[in-house]
């Protein structure tokens, strides 16, 4: 078996619409398929074995939230093994190519979302990192709220305050991303659903597909920026679904409906979760101003990247923080795998939790203090779906 694993350039797109077709789609390849450009840049890849496609994935170039600073992350997407080679070990195979390959171009982590967590787990990815809750409300049980912010189809005009309003709904959970431009043109130009903006300038928007009677109206994505936009959204997407039997949306794990509104017959459920992980951990970690100060000696295993095992010194402060090889000492040592130190890197689960259940060996109560202090537990989002 002859493995070769490269990023595609010009002459391999056929074999990666090869593969992608008969994965996504369950044909051949057609006359009008092509591969798009990347929204916001980033890389794809082609695995092949004894010169034929096998694997393929785009990566993403995103630049994620931390409580801390930001993180260069790369949101792995399409991510495919052709028919005639499945459960070969291919698919684990590419994986790990992958988180080899966007380190060496500067990616100090990975976000992605699993077809099965329990494949990318293997690869040290960390489930419940990131997830939305998913509300389905009947129309009777929405609240009925004053609408006090006008609502307008949004236009290539309103880019600029949409991403104003974006950035602010985004702003307080990790792992969340500022919205590239041409996404935003990509939502303005769909035949699907609509995008309304509510004030001016925009404290809310809701991306829906408004169609049909009776069923049940799907918001694809709904934010806000003040209080004022939430409850006049919530009003808006009630007159929206005047015609119809219920409502589904999204909102972040922290889900304000839940605790202002829920009612009975409504329905939450988590989705679209989010698995991250970290391909560079002293990279990661030199990403990070904590306000506070403190110290600790780290050991990190990862079968993948035995790079990130360590030992390290890690030190930090509001002027930033250093990771280097230890040489021992009388600093405390945190023993973790890569898995848990990802989902525990970005704030959910957190240290806390993960010492509770015997995954992370800390030497007592102030070490775990001085874990939270640089990587706090706190809410996340990962805000692009890919």
């Amino acid at each position: 078996m002859n493995w070769r694993f490269q990023e595609c350039g010009p002459g391999d797109e056929s074999d990666f619409l090869w593969v992608r077709s008969w994965v996504y789609d369950g044909r051949p390849p057609q006359e009008s398929d092509h591969l798009a450009d990347i929204i916001g840049g980033g890389r794809r890849y082609l695995a092949r074995v004894d010169d034929q496609p096998v694997g393929v994935t785009n990566c993403l170039t995103l630049r994620a939230r931390h409580a801390h600073g930001f993180v260069p992350l790369a949101g792995v997407a399409t991510v495919g093994i052709a028919p005639t080679h499945r459960n070969g070990g291919y698919g684990q195979r590419l994986m790990a190519e992958v988180i080899r390959a966007e380190r060496a171009q500067g990616m100090v982590a990975g976000a992605l979302y699993a077809f099965r967590d329990k494949f990318y787990r293997k690869q040290g990815y960390a489930s419940g990192a990131a997830h939305r809750m998913e509300l389905h409300v009947p129309v009777d049980r929405m609240p009925s709220l004053a609408q006090t912010l006008d609502a307008r189809v949004a236009t290539a005009a309103d880019i600029e305050g949409l991403a104003a309003c974006h950035a602010v709904f985004v702003a307080p959970y990790a792992l969340s991303v500022d919205r590239h431009p041409d996404r935003w043109a990509r939502m303005l130009a769909s035949q699907d659903s609509q995008l309304f903006v509510l004030g001016d300038p925009a404290e809310a928007y809701v991306y829906a597909r408004v169609k049909g009677f009776y069923e049940v109206l799907e918001v694809n994505e709904f934010a806000w920026s003040s209080r004022a936009g939430y409850e006049s959204g919530l009003a808006f997407i009630r007159s929206l679904a005047i015609n119809q039997s219920s409502v589904k949306w999204c909102e972040p794990e922290d889900c304000p409906f839940m605790s202002r509104f829920h009612d009975g017959q409504v329905d939450v459920s988590v989705d679209r979760e989010a698995m991250v992980r970290v391909y560079d951990v002293p990279g990661a970690l030199a990403c990070l101003k904590p306000a506070l100060s403190g110290a600790f000696r780290l050991r990190v295993t990862d079968p993948i990247v035995p790079e990130n095992e360590g030992p390290w010194r890690v030190e930090f402060g509001p002027g930033g923080t250093t990771c280097s090889p230890d040489a021992g000492g009388d600093l405390p040592l945190v023993e973790v795998d890569i898995a848990t130190f990802s989902g525990a890197f970005f704030g959910h689960p957190g240290w806390r939790q993960m010492h509770r259940m015997g995954l992370v060996t800390a030497a007592d109560a102030t070490t775990l203090d001085t874990l939270e202090a640089l990587m706090p537990t706190g809410p996340t989002y990962h805000s692009e779906l890919y």
